[in-house]
């Protein structure tokens, strides 16, 4: 009899966890699909955003278990705070983007970035440039809709982009982008990957894809030479 409870425990926990596993998968192939969206008007002025992502407290904060970000976050976020002041003195729509993770098997298995708690929130470190902070719940930021209506509230037809991780959030937030005729560049020393060799493949990628690349310091000569609007 023992043998036989012993048995169904462990099918059950098998089962269980196979569930988990199964879910888990599911979770994380719906929280990379890229949205689709409208394509964009063609406006009379050339109005510009910054995007800045995933600079949180669970990514390069005090909460985070990535020790690669934590290595690069000091001078990343120095970076950023020079390019978002910077771009709000010239004019171009400053806008954070943070994962608040409402999943209830990714918050089972690590809930440091659940919604609500301090994992979700941006990095202390961040000097906030302005009040437009969206959430998501997906890789790509314009998963939250939001997004959509403040870009084509203020007629934004030109996209900068920092912050992480350049293979996953930085990655399919430029691919919806481009999929509603955005021109985006990005600001090559301002993102970061774990591992640091893979933001460099991805930068070549970028570039197939017809997105530009350029460092803060190009970005912020830009600025003063009025190159950017």
């Amino acid at each position: 009899m023992f043998k036989k409870i012993l048995f169904r425990s462990l099918l059950a926990v098998i089962l269980i966890i196979g569930v988990l596993i199964i879910n888990l998968i599911v979770a994380g192939k719906r929280a990379s699909i890229v949205t689709e969206g409208t394509a964009i008007e063609k406006y009379n002025s050339d109005n510009a955003a910054l995007l800045v992502i995933d600079i949180q407290e669970g990514t390069t904060g005090e909460v985070s278990g990535i020790d690669g970000y934590k290595r690069a976050a000091d001078d990343l976020i120095q970076r950023i705070n020079t390019i978002t002041e910077k771009s709000d003195e010239n004019g171009i729509l400053v806008i954070y983007i943070r994962n608040a993770i409402t999943n209830p098997l990714i918050n089972l298995l690590n809930n440091s970035m659940a919604k609500g708690r301090l994992g979700s929130e941006l990095d202390r470190r961040l000097n906030i440039a302005s009040d437009h902070v969206f959430s998501k719940k997906k890789e790509d930021a314009f998963s939250n809709p939001n997004l959509d209506s403040i870009l084509i509230k203020n007629e934004i037809s030109r996209l900068f982009v920092v912050g992480l991780d350049a293979v996953y959030c930085v990655n399919s937030t430029i691919e919806g982008a481009r999929n509603r005729g955005y021109s985006i560049a990005v600001i090559s020393d301002a993102i970061i990957s774990d591992p640091d060799s893979m933001k460099y493949q991805m930068l070549e990628r970028f570039v197939s894809r017809g997105v530009e690349t350029l460092s803060t310091e190009e970005f912020i000569m830009g600025l003063n030479s009025s190159y950017f609007p």
